[in-house]
């Protein structure tokens, strides 16, 4: 798994952005749906914890409320 820092998040979110960009026949070509590409995201914002993102900014402030 890579480290869950601010730039793996954002290049995550750059790859999905691409992808929801891109019309449906090219993501059916590339066995993609829309409805994956918003899992994708979810589980992004679940693993780097992106409801929650002062911990990726400020690390040592991540437990502040």
């Amino acid at each position: 798994m890579q480290s869950k820092t601010v730039d793996n998040l954002l290049k995550g979110y750059s790859f999905y952005q691409y992808l929801a960009q891109q019309e449906d026949d090219f993501l059916e070509a590339r066995h993609y749906s829309r409805n994956q590409i918003a899992a994708g995201v979810r589980r992004l914002a679940i693993l780097f914890d992106a409801a929650h993102p002062v911990g990726l900014f400020l690390p040592e402030l991540s437990d502040i409320d």
